[in-house]
């Protein structure tokens, strides 16, 4: 798409009402993720994490003996992230033998009975960033599971527009410079919203070993928005009032990039 061809021709007198209408959803839909904070990202939960542990010896003395090795090196871990014994539900042993390759086996399920987000999904992170072979723990149940997904859905419809705008040639409309038509401008000025809406969800997640997915869309998507600015940029010399809306664009779009960078700075443990 040829975004450097000098535009004679002025942008539809809807853009700047599009775009203004856009910018109050996105701003009105920020201020209520931070205002509402607490009622959309709940942290009570009702969720138990479990870990599964298992090993096998020649002997079933031998497969206890290393069971219960195994048991007290998590429960030592998890008493030293703040879990105490009493706080460990120990479910039954269950030993066998495989007689076809001649050994014997036990396991047992640790869990944990969970009532607060943050603070489970923390020590779920402590626990499996100790990366020991014999046990690792389940993460808690998202609390506002729905509220990520619908996120997820708007950021694929957006980031889909928005990408494919950036390739297409007469899709904007015929008469509108190309890039600037007062629907792909809506869908832009949402992609800022969608970006700080992504980072704001990501540090009430807690997911240790997302970040890389996390920058990665969030990359793509300014990345788009740059992209889309540097090939209109000479159809935003029409007026006055269009240079000042590239510089907040701009703007807004450094600060995009600082928000993002802030969250994933966040410690997820």
């Amino acid at each position: 798409m040829d975004f450097d061809t000098p535009e004679t021709r002025p942008s539809s007198w809807l853009v700047p009402y599009f775009g203004i209408a856009s910018a109050a959803i996105v701003v009105v839909t920020i201020a209520l993720l931070l205002a509402m904070s607490q009622s959309i990202f709940p942290t009570s939960i009702h969720d138990t994490l479990e870990s599964g542990l298992a090993t096998t010896g020649s002997t079933q003395a031998k497969a206890l003996a290393q069971l219960g090795t195994i048991r007290t090196r998590e429960l030592s871990a998890l008493a030293a992230n703040g879990v105490p014994r009493q706080g460990v539900v120990e479910g039954s042993v269950d030993t066998g033998h495989d007689k076809k390759d001649g050994y014997y086996w036990a396991s047992q399920t640790l869990r944990v009975p969970a009532d607060d987000y943050p603070r489970f999904a923390r020590l779920s992170n402590r626990i499996n960033r100790l990366k020991d072979p014999d046990f690792s723990l389940s993460f808690p149940q998202l609390p506002f599971q729905n509220a990520l997904v619908s996120l997820f859905v708007v950021a694929f419809i957006v980031g889909s527009i928005s990408t494919v705008a950036l390739e297409t040639r007469k899709a904007d409309v015929s008469r509108s410079p190309k890039g600037m038509h007062p629907a792909i401008v809506a869908i832009q000025t949402l992609m800022y919203g969608v970006i700080v809406a992504l980072a704001i969800f990501y540090i009430h997640l807690l997911g240790d070993g997302i970040g890389g997915a996390f920058l990665a869309v969030e990359g793509i998507f300014i990345a788009s928005l740059a992209i889309w600015l540097y090939r209109t940029r000479r159809s935003w010399t029409q007026s006055n009032g269009y240079r000042v809306a590239r510089f907040g664009y701009l703007a807004a779009l450094l600060a995009c990039a600082i928000v993002v960078a802030l969250a994933f700075a966040q410690p997820a443990v």
